[in-house]
């Protein structure tokens, strides 16, 4: 997993923040994706203050660039050309409507990256062109809300991470695997009304994810099932009220056995809709209406 971590600044004030370069390379085997990340980490220079991106008298300023590090509550007065790194416990980072800007999505920058942290909320925005717009590792309690992410490989990317809200955020246009993955041990996440659409695979996957609740999303107009629970070993998952429309494969396909859930499954399902989904409802049947 990836080690993100501040470079503090220097004695006159100039930031220098980290770049951090983080791959995720999904391997398939079996149909069984296996996730491994590497890391290059290089300092930039930038010519501003540390913070100074929340300061309320620059309104209108030009757009910042670089690899910003947050470690105060901050509110963005101008769009961004680079990737942003929480660096710090408890803090709030409020884009304020503006948009956080990557290299492209084939290269290996994440555009929001937050690595062992919890307490931190990121809302209010709009991330376009980057590998992950969300990159989440061995984090927990932390909050995420009305953010959009597009034009990019995957959107909220958690490992390892328990109990965080995710919130009225929209990924669209994906190219690879999920709109949103829970993977490796991220338990007891709460995701209530997000939108997930043109994904070229799975709205919501869960891989070896558990008691995590659904709440209220939709996954609408994908490549692959709406929402997965791809891994036997996703167990305790609840799925209420989400819609599931249009998509090419199933609205929801749940591949656990052997468990306490619906129909056989190690999750439960109440409420859920899928209409108009390609590969059919659900797989097994009676997870969604009609």
């Amino acid at each position: 997993m990836p080690d993100i971590e501040p470079v503090e600044s220097d004695d006159t004030g100039v930031a220098i923040w980290t770049v951090v370069a983080v791959a995720v390379v999904a391997v398939s085997l079996l149909s069984v994706p296996a996730w491994f990340l590497i890391r290059e980490v290089m300092t930039v220079e930038i010519g501003a203050p540390q913070g100074a991106a929340s300061s309320p008298d620059r309104q209108g300023a030009a757009a910042t660039d670089g690899t910003m590090t947050i470690l105060v509550d901050t509110v963005l007065a101008a769009d961004h050309d680079g990737d942003i790194v929480i660096g710090a416990h408890n803090v709030m980072l409020d884009c304020a409507g503006h948009t956080i800007t990557g290299p492209g999505r084939l290269s290996v920058r994440n555009g929001i990256n937050v690595s062992q942290k919890s307490g931190v909320t990121v809302k209010n925005c709009f991330i376009e062109e980057f590998n992950a717009g969300f990159l989440i590792n061995q984090s927990d309690d932390n909050t995420f809300t009305n953010n959009t992410v597009s034009h990019v490989r995957t959107g909220f990317t958690l490992f390892e991470s328990d109990n965080n809200k995710l919130n009225r955020n929209i990924v669209s246009d994906a190219t690879d695997w999920f709109g949103y993955g829970l993977l490796d041990g991220s338990d007891e996440n709460v995701l209530s009304e997000n939108t997930a659409t043109s994904v070229s695979g799975v709205g919501f996957m869960s891989w070896g994810a558990n008691r995590n609740s659904f709440r209220d999303n939709e996954a609408s107009n994908n490549t692959g099932n709406g929402f997965g629970a791809n891994d036997p070993n996703t167990t305790g998952n609840t799925y209420i009220g989400n819609i599931a429309n249009d998509n090419t494969g199933r609205g929801i396909e749940d591949n656990t056995t052997g468990g306490a859930g619906d129909d056989g499954t190690a999750n439960t399902y109440t409420g859920n809709v899928c209409e108009g989904n390609a590969g059919g409802g659900s797989h097994p049947r009676n997870l969604c209406s009609p």
